[in-house]
């Protein structure tokens, strides 16, 4: 190996040790010191003891949105009680708040005009009868004669009219019998729903057309409530969601849907 070489090889390695002599001897920069000098001077957090009143589990629930609305609460099931023939109102025989059964009689109206209608019919109808009686036996006769030749065919036509019209007269009769008996049954008027008189706006000696309002009975078993909803708010409502009712005189809500 030449001279020369052997010396820069050998100058080479005394830089390189002495550089890492001068490294292992470095003191620590400022930087570090500060930091150092920082983080011990950093006071210590101090420690929160809670009793275990203080502490509340996390659990996963939830998350509803609800509307605060009013509205109006009513009956399902209400009757409007009426008069169905004019005529002067006899007897009243409940009062406002009492309690009813379906079917019960809760007025009378004056009678004596329907009673004697019902008379009249009653007799057309019989005096009817006793007309088609009388042309039966003659229509059966005649048609004997006929048989015989006797009579002739008109003849014998004739006496079968006269059976037809008595026949008309008897259904007429009776179809009017039918209507005088349910105006006379419709002078007492009973109630089609249970539940409780909730308002009454006649009194016995009154007079009163047909179709007069007399007085309403409500079933309170089944209520509704109906609200109006804002239009903004329309979307948030769905079939079958709960609804919390809190209704003035009840201590306690009511969950409906």
């Amino acid at each position: 190996m030449p001279k020369r070489r052997l010396v820069w090889i050998i100058a080479v390695c005394i830089l390189l040790i002495a550089a890492i002599v001068y490294g292992l001897n470095k003191p620590p920069s400022s930087v570090s010191i500060s930091n150092t000098t920082k983080a011990a001077a950093r006071p210590t957090t101090p420690s929160i003891e809670l009793l275990a009143g203080d502490v509340v589990p996390v659990v996963e629930t939830d998350l509803r949105q609800s509307l605060s609305l009013s509205g109006s609460l009513s009956a399902v099931n209400q009757a409007t009680i009426k008069s169905r023939v004019a005529g002067e109102v006899r007897e009243v025989l409940v009062r406002e708040g009492e309690s009813v059964s379906e079917g019960q009689i809760v007025a009378k109206m004056d009678s004596t005009e329907y009673v004697s209608k019902a008379a009249q019919a009653r007799g057309a109808l019989v005096a009817a009868q006793g007309q088609r009686t009388i042309t039966i036996k003659s229509r059966d006769a005649n048609q004997a004669l006929l048989a015989k030749g006797f009579i002739s065919k008109n003849a014998f036509d004739n006496t079968a009219s006269q059976y037809d019209i008595a026949q008309a007269n008897v259904d007429s009769a009776r179809a009017a019998l039918e209507v005088t008996q349910k105006l006379l049954g419709d002078t007492t008027i009973r109630t089609p729903i249970a539940g409780l008189v909730n308002n009454r706006t006649v009194q016995p000696g009154e007079k009163v057309p047909a179709d007069f309002h007399l007085l309403d009975v409500v079933n309170l078993k089944k209520m509704e409530m109906e609200i109006a909803v804002p239009t903004n708010q329309i979307q948030q409502v769905k079939l079958g969601q709960e609804a919390v009712l809190t209704i003035e005189g009840l201590s306690q809500p009511i969950i409906g849907s």
